[in-house]
Protein backbone atom coordinates (compact mmCIF):
# COMPACT_ATOMS: atom_id res chain seq x y z
CA UNK A 1 0.00 0.00 0.00
CA UNK A 2 1.19 3.63 -0.74
CA UNK A 3 -0.33 6.07 1.57
CA UNK A 4 -0.80 9.79 0.62
CA UNK A 5 -1.13 12.42 2.94
CA UNK A 6 -3.25 15.32 1.33
CA UNK A 7 -5.00 18.68 2.62
CA UNK A 8 -3.77 21.51 4.45
CA UNK A 9 -1.25 20.80 7.20
CA UNK A 10 2.19 19.54 6.79
CA UNK A 11 4.93 17.36 7.93
CA UNK A 12 7.53 19.13 9.91
CA UNK A 13 11.20 18.82 8.81
CA UNK A 14 11.98 16.65 12.03
CA UNK A 15 8.81 14.66 11.87
CA UNK A 16 10.04 13.60 8.14
CA UNK A 17 13.50 13.19 9.46
CA UNK A 18 12.01 10.70 12.33
CA UNK A 19 9.68 8.53 10.27
CA UNK A 20 11.03 4.94 9.59
CA UNK A 21 10.28 4.78 6.26
CA UNK A 22 11.57 7.30 3.03
CA UNK A 23 9.26 10.24 2.39
CA UNK A 24 8.55 11.49 -1.12
CA UNK A 25 7.37 15.20 -0.80
CA UNK A 26 5.48 15.70 -3.90
CA UNK A 27 4.73 19.44 -5.18
CA UNK A 28 1.59 19.32 -7.47
CA UNK A 29 -0.58 20.01 -9.56
CA UNK A 30 0.37 22.12 -12.25
CA UNK A 31 0.25 26.02 -11.20
CA UNK A 32 1.23 24.86 -7.23
CA UNK A 33 4.41 26.64 -6.08
CA UNK A 34 7.15 25.20 -3.09
CA UNK A 35 7.69 28.76 -0.79
CA UNK A 36 8.83 29.51 2.09
CA UNK A 37 8.38 26.45 4.60
CA UNK A 38 7.47 24.62 1.47
CA UNK A 39 11.40 24.79 0.57
CA UNK A 40 12.30 23.04 3.63
CA UNK A 41 9.75 20.78 3.75
CA UNK A 42 11.06 19.60 -0.06
CA UNK A 43 14.57 19.45 0.61
CA UNK A 44 13.62 17.16 3.94
CA UNK A 45 12.01 14.37 2.15
CA UNK A 46 14.25 11.59 1.00
CA UNK A 47 12.70 11.71 -2.95
CA UNK A 48 11.45 15.34 -3.51
CA UNK A 49 9.37 15.47 -6.67
CA UNK A 50 7.58 18.06 -8.59
CA UNK A 51 5.17 18.14 -11.03
CA UNK A 52 5.57 19.81 -14.82
CA UNK A 53 4.51 23.69 -14.32
CA UNK A 54 5.09 23.96 -10.94
CA UNK A 55 8.00 26.23 -9.25
CA UNK A 56 10.22 26.22 -6.58
CA UNK A 57 12.10 28.61 -3.94
CA UNK A 58 11.73 32.54 -2.08
CA UNK A 59 12.28 31.24 0.81
CA UNK A 60 14.16 34.43 2.38
CA UNK A 61 12.88 35.36 6.06
CA UNK A 62 10.33 38.37 6.20
CA UNK A 63 9.84 39.61 9.48
CA UNK A 64 6.38 41.46 10.67
CA UNK A 65 5.41 43.63 13.18
CA UNK A 66 5.19 47.36 12.99
CA UNK A 67 8.29 49.48 11.69
CA UNK A 68 11.07 49.88 14.29
CA UNK A 69 10.98 53.37 16.32
CA UNK A 70 14.35 53.78 17.94
CA UNK A 71 17.54 53.15 16.32
CA UNK A 72 18.29 50.68 19.28
CA UNK A 73 14.99 48.68 18.00
CA UNK A 74 16.20 49.13 14.23
CA UNK A 75 19.45 47.32 15.55
CA UNK A 76 17.54 44.36 17.14
CA UNK A 77 15.54 44.13 13.97
CA UNK A 78 18.25 43.63 11.98
CA UNK A 79 19.93 41.33 14.31
CA UNK A 80 17.01 39.04 14.07
CA UNK A 81 17.04 39.29 10.31
CA UNK A 82 20.66 38.19 10.30
CA UNK A 83 19.71 35.79 12.83
CA UNK A 84 16.94 34.02 11.03
CA UNK A 85 18.40 34.34 7.36
CA UNK A 86 21.68 32.73 8.92
CA UNK A 87 19.49 29.66 10.44
CA UNK A 88 17.68 29.63 7.34
CA UNK A 89 20.74 29.32 4.91
CA UNK A 90 22.18 26.34 7.53
CA UNK A 91 19.12 24.72 7.79
CA UNK A 92 18.62 24.69 3.54
CA UNK A 93 22.08 23.84 3.06
CA UNK A 94 22.20 20.88 5.71
CA UNK A 95 18.70 19.32 4.37
CA UNK A 96 20.26 19.55 0.53
CA UNK A 97 23.22 18.39 1.24
CA UNK A 98 22.21 14.97 3.22
CA UNK A 99 20.33 14.21 0.22
CA UNK A 100 22.85 14.48 -2.55
CA UNK A 101 21.33 17.60 -3.99
CA UNK A 102 22.52 21.39 -4.97
CA UNK A 103 23.39 23.21 -1.91
CA UNK A 104 24.37 26.33 -3.52
CA UNK A 105 20.76 26.91 -5.37
CA UNK A 106 19.17 25.53 -2.25
CA UNK A 107 21.31 28.53 -0.53
CA UNK A 108 20.64 31.00 -2.68
CA UNK A 109 16.75 30.27 -2.36
CA UNK A 110 17.15 31.90 1.32
CA UNK A 111 19.83 34.11 1.10
CA UNK A 112 18.52 35.72 -2.38
CA UNK A 113 14.69 34.37 -2.94
CA UNK A 114 15.70 32.66 -5.63
CA UNK A 115 12.91 30.71 -7.34
CA UNK A 116 12.90 28.20 -10.10
CA UNK A 117 10.58 26.21 -12.89
CA UNK A 118 10.29 21.90 -11.53
CA UNK A 119 12.36 21.64 -15.06
CA UNK A 120 15.24 23.92 -13.44
CA UNK A 121 15.30 22.57 -10.45
CA UNK A 122 15.58 18.92 -11.55
CA UNK A 123 18.15 20.00 -14.15
CA UNK A 124 20.07 21.52 -11.08
CA UNK A 125 19.87 18.80 -9.20
CA UNK A 126 17.78 20.03 -6.18
CA UNK A 127 14.78 17.68 -6.66
CA UNK A 128 14.88 14.08 -7.88
CA UNK A 129 11.86 13.66 -10.09
CA UNK A 130 9.65 15.42 -12.67
CA UNK A 131 6.07 13.72 -12.56
CA UNK A 132 2.75 14.86 -14.31
CA UNK A 133 0.23 12.59 -11.61
CA UNK A 134 0.61 10.37 -8.92
CA UNK A 135 0.47 7.61 -10.69
CA UNK A 136 3.23 8.24 -13.05
CA UNK A 137 5.34 8.89 -9.85
CA UNK A 138 4.53 5.59 -8.88
CA UNK A 139 6.31 4.53 -11.50
CA UNK A 140 9.05 6.28 -11.17
CA UNK A 141 9.75 5.53 -7.80
CA UNK A 142 10.02 1.82 -8.87
CA UNK A 143 13.80 1.03 -8.69
CA UNK A 144 14.86 4.94 -7.51
CA UNK A 145 17.57 5.30 -4.88
CA UNK A 146 17.04 6.57 -2.26
CA UNK A 147 20.27 8.74 -0.77
CA UNK A 148 21.02 9.42 2.77
CA UNK A 149 20.38 8.01 6.15
CA UNK A 150 17.35 6.10 4.64
CA UNK A 151 18.89 4.51 1.48
CA UNK A 152 17.73 2.09 -0.30
CA UNK A 153 15.95 0.68 -4.00
CA UNK A 154 12.27 1.70 -3.56
CA UNK A 155 10.18 -0.99 -4.85
CA UNK A 156 6.89 0.56 -5.65
CA UNK A 157 5.13 -1.41 -8.40
CA UNK A 158 1.46 -2.34 -8.05
CA UNK A 159 0.92 -0.31 -4.55
CA UNK A 160 -2.35 1.53 -3.95
CA UNK A 161 -2.72 5.28 -3.59
CA UNK A 162 -4.97 6.20 -0.16
CA UNK A 163 -5.63 9.49 0.52
CA UNK A 164 -6.50 10.62 4.12
CA UNK A 165 -6.51 13.49 6.41
CA UNK A 166 -5.22 12.67 10.19
CA UNK A 167 -1.96 10.88 9.90
CA UNK A 168 -1.64 11.01 13.33
CA UNK A 169 1.89 13.25 12.29
CA UNK A 170 3.09 15.86 14.59
CA UNK A 171 2.69 19.73 12.80
CA UNK A 172 4.27 21.99 15.43
CA UNK A 173 6.83 24.30 15.18
CA UNK A 174 7.65 27.23 12.77
CA UNK A 175 9.27 28.24 9.87
CA UNK A 176 11.71 30.81 8.62
CA UNK A 177 9.16 33.69 8.79
CA UNK A 178 8.99 33.27 12.76
CA UNK A 179 5.37 32.90 13.70
CA UNK A 180 3.67 30.33 11.11
CA UNK A 181 3.13 27.04 12.43
CA UNK A 182 4.14 24.74 9.77
CA UNK A 183 1.03 23.66 8.78
CA UNK A 184 -0.11 27.11 8.54
CA UNK A 185 2.99 27.91 6.22
CA UNK A 186 1.54 24.51 4.30
CA UNK A 187 -1.65 25.93 3.53
CA UNK A 188 -0.53 28.96 2.80
CA UNK A 189 2.43 27.94 0.40
CA UNK A 190 0.79 25.39 -1.24
CA UNK A 191 -2.92 25.98 -0.87
CA UNK A 192 -4.23 23.76 0.97
CA UNK A 193 -3.98 20.38 -1.98
CA UNK A 194 -0.45 21.07 -3.73
CA UNK A 195 1.89 18.79 -2.01
CA UNK A 196 1.46 15.30 -1.48
CA UNK A 197 3.72 13.06 1.15
CA UNK A 198 4.06 9.13 -0.02
CA UNK A 199 5.00 7.43 2.94
CA UNK A 200 5.99 3.96 1.03
CA UNK A 201 4.88 1.27 2.62
CA UNK A 202 3.94 -2.58 2.72
CA UNK A 203 7.19 -4.09 1.49
CA UNK A 204 9.88 -5.44 4.01
CA UNK A 205 9.88 -3.56 7.62
CA UNK A 206 8.92 -0.64 6.23
CA UNK A 207 4.72 -1.46 6.70
CA UNK A 208 5.25 -2.53 10.04
CA UNK A 209 8.14 -0.04 11.49
CA UNK A 210 5.21 2.58 9.68
CA UNK A 211 2.25 1.00 11.60
CA UNK A 212 4.52 1.02 15.16
CA UNK A 213 4.94 4.37 14.58
CA UNK A 214 1.49 5.61 14.02
CA UNK A 215 0.69 3.74 17.00
CA UNK A 216 2.95 5.47 19.11
CA UNK A 217 2.22 9.23 17.36
CA UNK A 218 -1.42 8.56 18.55
CA UNK A 219 -0.80 7.34 22.28
CA UNK A 220 1.50 10.61 22.82
CA UNK A 221 -1.25 12.23 21.24
CA UNK A 222 -3.50 11.07 23.70
CA UNK A 223 -1.41 11.16 26.43
CA UNK A 224 -0.84 15.12 25.86
CA UNK A 225 -4.52 15.83 25.95
CA UNK A 226 -4.81 13.73 29.26
CA UNK A 227 -2.05 15.81 30.33
CA UNK A 228 -3.93 19.28 29.77
CA UNK A 229 -7.25 17.89 30.81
Amino acid sequence: MLTSARGGWALSVGTIAAAPMPVVVYVHPGGARANSAGVMLTLAADVAAMAPQTNIGSATPVLGGPPPRTSTEDQTMKDLRRKELNDGIALARTLAEGHGRNADLAERMVRKAENVTAAEAHKQGLVDLIAESEPTLLRRLDGFTVKGSKARRLQTSNLEIKHFVDAGIDTGGTDLDGGWSWSRSFAFAFGGAALVALALLGYGPAGSSWRRWRRKRRRLRRQGGRDRG
